[in-house]
Order: C-alpha cells, then sequence, then structure tokens
C-alpha cells in the first residue's frame, strides 16, 4: 500500500477556520490589552522587559507606537514579509495526560506596509476529532488467547503523515477488554496516518498470536473501523553463520520498518550452534518454531541484536530470498578484538562522552549489504572499550556534559592490523555565539531573555540512519542575556537555528536566525551577532474555540517554511518555529511574531 501523497496530507491536515481579516491601529479582546493581560501601569523599569511605548521614536525604524486598547501603548511593525506562517495548536492534555495537535495552513499570512501598525485577528475553531476504532481478529488463534469474537490484546500507532517535517505527532493506545472482547479507539484530528498495529500476548497465553502490522498512508477524515483483510503474513526461515566461541543465546532478530524501524515480524532468537551455525526461531522458552512470520515492507531491514542492545547487526532485505536467507555473522564478530580508544579534550585531559560506532566498510567476507554498529560510552576515564573487526567505521562522539567546553566529533576510524589500536579522539573547543540585545530603539538592554541554538537535522529514514551512518550526536544549547543585554553561548559547530525567545507575555516577538553556519573555534573561537534591536512585532491575536467552547491553556506554536524546494527530492518541507504563545482562561490568545525571517546574521 503505497505512502499518500503529500499533496493529501496537506489537504487533511488543513483546517478551516474564518479570518477576521487584517486590521490596522487599535485591537480590543475582551477589554485587555495586546499584551495578553489587563492593562496595568508599568514602571519605566517594566518597559525596558515588556512591549511598551508613549511614541514611535522607541519603536524603531519600521515600526508604530499604536493603541492597546486601554491606557498602554505597544510597538508594531509597519512592514512584514513573513508570507504564509503554519499555527500549531495543541490544546491542554486530558486526565491520561494526553493532547492532540492540530494544524493550521492556510490561516495567516503576514506580509504587506501596515503604516497604522500590522495587527491581525484570528478566530481559529479546533475541529472535531474522528474516531479510529475496532478490534483485530484472528480466528485462528488459541481461542484461549482472545476475546470472545476472536479479537486479540493489541497496541495502536498512529503516526501523522505530514508534508512539514517538524509536524509529525504520533498516537497511541491499547485496545481493552469490553464485554469479553478486545476494543480499541483513538480521537485523533482528521489526516493521513501510518497504522501501527502490534498485537500483545494475553496474560497467561503461550500461543503465537499475529506478528505487527504498519498499514501506510491511510486517510481518517471521519470515524473510521478498521477493516479486516485476508493477508497473509510470510515465513522467514533461514540460518546464520555463527563463529567459534560466540555465544548468541538470548540475541534477538527481527524484520523493522525501513521509515521508523518499527517491528513488522515475530520477536525472533538464534539456536544454539551446531558446526557454527544457529537457526532463526520463533516461539516461547519451551516451545520452540522454525523461522519467524512477518508483513512484507519494501526496503525493510533485517536487526540482530545482542543481549544488552548495545550490538546492532543489519542487513537489507530487498536483495535477500524473502522466505529464506543465509546469513553471515561470522565476518561480523568473528576475530574481534577488544579494541580500546580514548577521548580527550583539546588539552588531552579525558572526557566522559556517548559514543556510537557504525560501520562504512567492512574486510572480509562480510555481507555488502549489512551494517555493524556498536553504541557505547566511555568509561570514567575517558576510555571507549569496544569489539570490532578489522574495517572503516563512522566515529560520533558527545560530551555528557553539555555544558562542558568541548564539542562533537563526527571522525571515521580505519582499523587494520595494528592501524586504530590506541587510538584517541580529540574533541575540539567549542565555539561561542555571543551577541548583544536591546530594545526596538536600541537605547536600553533587554536582560534575562532566553537564547536557544538548535543543530539542524535532517529527518532521514530508519533505514537511512543504518546504512548512512549519521554525522553527530546532537545536542542544544541554552542561554539567557545578562543585565546588560548580553549573551555567551557555547555551541556545537554546525548548522543551527538560532532563536532569542522572549515570552509571550512580554510583547516582544522571537528573533530568529535559521541556517547559521558556525564554523570551528579553531578558526573561530566566537561568532558575533553583533549589536541585535528587537523588531518591533506583528501582533497575532485570536481566540480559540472548539464545538464544546473556548479552549484555555492551549499552546499555539508558530512555523514558518525553510525555503527551497524539497518536494522535488520527496522530503517533507522543513520548518522553523518563530513564536508561541498561550491562550488564557477565555480562550484567547496574543501571538507577537517577527515581522521578517533573515537567513544571514542581522547586522550590527
Amino acid at each position: 500500500m503505497k505512502r499518500a501523497s503529500k499533496k493529501a496530507a496537506k489537504k487533511a491536515l488543513g483546517v478551516a477556520s474564518s479570518v477576521m481579516g487584517l486590521t490596522l491601529g487599535s485591537l480590543v479582546l475582551a477589554g485587555c490589552s495586546l499584551l495578553a493581560g489587563c492593562s496595568l501601569s508599568l514602571s519605566s523599569q517594566d518597559r525596558n522587559s515588556t512591549n511598551s511605548c508613549s511614541s514611535d521614536a522607541e519603536c524603531g525604524p519600521n515600526g508604530t507606537c499604536i493603541s492597546s486598547g486601554a491606557q498602554d501603548k505597544v510597538c508594531a511593525a509597519t512592514k512584514a514579509d513573513l508570507g504564509q506562517v503554519i499555527l500549531e495548536v495543541r490544546p491542554a492534555s486530558d486526565v491520561k495526560g494526553k493532547t492532540v495537535s492540530n494544524i493550521f495552513t492556510d490561516q495567516l499570512t503576514v506580509s504587506g506596509a501596515f503604516p497604522g501598525g500590522a495587527t491581525q485577528t484570528l478566530d481559529l475553531r479546533i475541529p472535531q476529532l474522528v474516531s479510529f476504532s475496532g478490534s483485530l481478529l484472528a480466528p485462528k488463534v488459541d481461542a484461549m488467547c482472545t476475546g470472545t469474537d476472536g479479537s486479540l490484546p493489541l497496541h495502536v500507532e498512529l503516526r501523522t503523515v505530514s508534508p512539514f517535517a517538524n509536524l509529525s505527532p504520533t498516537y497511541k493506545g491499547d485496545a481493552t477488554l469490553v464485554d469479553g472482547k478486545y476494543v480499541y479507539s483513538l480521537q485523533v484530528p482528521s489526516g493521513v496516518y501510518d497504522i501501527y498495529l502490534a498485537p500483545d500476548v494475553a496474560e497467561g497465553c503461550s500461543a503465537a498470536s499475529l506478528p505487527p502490522r504498519l498499514l501506510s498512508g491511510q486517510t481518517l477524515t471521519s470515524n473510521t473501523e478498521l477493516k479486516q483483510d485476508a493477508t497473509a503474513p510470510l515465513a522467514l526461515q533461514g540460518s546464520i553463520i555463527v563463529p567459534d566461541n560466540t555465544d548468541v543465546s538470548g540475541w534477538t532478530i527481527e524484520i523493522v520498518d525501513p521509515d521508523y524501524g518499527l517491528v513488522i515480524s515475530d520477536s525472533g532468537s538464534l539456536s544454539p550452534p551446531v558446526a557454527g551455525i544457529s537457526q532463526i526461531q520463533s516461539g516461547t522458552a519451551t516451545s520452540k518454531l522454525p523461522g519467524i512470520r512477518y508483513f512484507y515492507k519494501k526496503s525493510a531491514v533485517i536487526r540482530l541484536r545482542d543481549t544488552a542492545g548495545k550490538l546492532m547487526v543489519h542487513w537489507s532485505l530487498d536483495p535477500l530470498d524473502p522466505t529464506m536467507v543465509k546469513l553471515n555473522l561470522a565476518d561480523l564478530v568473528a576475530n574481534t578484538q577488544t579494541v580500546e580508544a580514548s577521548v580527550v579534550d583539546a588539552s588531552t585531559q579525558p572526557v566522559v562522552a556517548t559514543v556510537r560506532i557504525q560501520s562504512l566498510m567492512l574486510t572480509g567476507n562480510a555481507n555488502q549489504n549489512a551494517s555493524f554498529r556498536v553504541d557505547t560510552e566511555t568509561d570514567a576515564f575517558g576510555k571507549i572499550h569496544a569489539d570490532l573487526v578489522e574495517g572503516t567505521y563512522r566515529v560520533s562522539v558527545s560530551p555528557k556534559n553539555s555544558d562542558g567546553p568541548s564539542a562533537t566529533l563526527v571522525e571515521d576510524w580505519v582499523l587494520q592490523g595494528t592501524l586504530g589500536y590506541g587510538h584517541a579522539f580529540v574533541l575540539p573547543p567549542r565555539p561561542t555565539l555571543s551577541g548583544t540585545l536591546s530594545a526596538p530603539n536600541g537605547s536600553s538592554p533587554l536582560s534575562e531573555v532566553s537564547v536557544l541554538a538548535t543543530p539542524v537535522v535532517e529527518n532521514p529514514s530508519y533505514v537511512t540512519s543504518v546504512f548512512n551512518p549519521a554525522d553527530a550526536l546532537l545536542r542544544q544549547s541554552l542561554g539567557q542575556t545578562d543585565a546588560g543585554g548580553r549573551f555567551q553561548t557555547l555551541v556545537d559547530p554546525g548548522t543551527l537555528d538560532f532563536a532569542v525567545q522572549p515570552s509571550a507575555e512580554s510583547g516582544f516577538p522571537w528573533l530568529v536566525v535559521p541556517r547559521l553556519l558556525v564554523g570551528s573555534a579553531m578558526q573561530k573561537p566566537e561568532v558575533s551577532l553583533g549589536a541585535i534591536r528587537m523588531p518591533a512585532p506583528a501582533i497575532v491575536s485570536g481566540k480559540l474555540s472548539s464545538m464544546q467552547g473556548v479552549v484555555p491553556s492551549a499552546v499555539i506554536r508558530a512555523w514558518l517554511p525553510i525555503p527551497g524546494d524539497k518536494k522535488a527530492t520527496g522530503m517533507p518541507v522543513p520548518l522553523v518555529q518563530i513564536g508561541e504563545a498561550v491562550s488564557d482562561d477565555s480562550g484567547h490568545f496574543v501571538l507577537p511574531l517577527p515581522p521578517s525571517i533573515s537567513f544571514s546574521p542581522p547586522a550590527p
């Protein structure tokens, strides 16, 4: 079953709501000001930390001072060029701690010249959720292991198929026993989903059930009940050559889907080797069956894991016989040697770190469609101990102290003969990202404002991450402006999304610099964004409601598409977040947005 097109996904994600239109000048929300609260008199100190003004001169070159509908005035932008803004609305979680993500794709465009101040009012109505419900019937399974109608205990996951890389929430639920039948029901927004069905084993039942299954590109636009089909799982049998003196008891073998790495087979194991060969088997400890059952997926992957889950070997299933395989583990784990390497900083001091070692090219007769990965950590002295065979590996090292001075490192490591043994991974110093933040007119600093630098990552599929090693184990960098408005934040080299994030209550917008390229600290120890003026915002305000009434305490996030043609590559469009607010008890919200986003650092 093919994944639904991104056009269909976008259509299903689009939410119908009425836009009350663009207004210029004053805006009144239930007698409260644009600062998301009822009018309060501000002291001179308050004016330095909130968007408040008495004249246009305080609002900078592209701002104007407008009435907020109360005794206070605020700065608003006089021009904007954001274009289409995507809104994500997450109502407060229910008693079970669950929430949903509602996406409004075509309700807000912020562009144009606004001599009277850029303000816009939205009336956002959250649509009714749709129900995905039903039972998974398996009449051939032992009746002692099913409901009275042959239904199975079941775990269900709905993964949103979104045209946007950052907006793909997952909804989870379990079938419960109702009147002797296992029934599930999930309430979700209408849209396109990949549906994962993972049968559980009923309490006290030892009989085989059904393997998990992934149904791709299912459109749910109204209440839907799962329709049974007659598709039967395939049976994969085979053997694995196991090297002498290798204990594979407790190792797990399974087939996983290429997109998410979800298991789509029985959980199998390896039999005790006979003449160096283990058979793939499934079943319980007392009743073993030959092979494992699975539901076929193109580009699926066979995954073998050791008992600790740190060693993983992957084989692409496509080049193999889908019902009978002969795998060779010997060249992947035979003749391994415990390799010791060290992780040190630029001063040769040991660093405690998380380490991923993934094969790029293996020697010997190892299957060409195999990938070998070890996830480990250094010891307290910065030492890596790993059992590896000869080959070339990509090693990603991430210091465990996220606030420390050492940067992440990606380095290829060649192990051949004595080459590579006793190697030292020298972590470079982290560069500093700095700047000074001031009010729109540049006259006063803005203190205690959060700054965040987030590494930009593609969202590769599971199969891509397995056979094309990721470049780094990434981490965010947090900071805050001081009393003088200055920030200095240690970051890892690479491409970052940088954001100054005042709270929505301040009335100031986020200031966002997406795709900021930061080089090595050895070449440039400090990257300065210079003196940054907080821009006057484009002010979006409105009310959230649903069929049940107003929606309080909902999180409203604003996202902007990153320029570039991702449709040609078939990949989701990347987004950058540009603002966030929370609705009040009456469902009202005020969301200040930056009037413009630049793909180069702001000029000092």
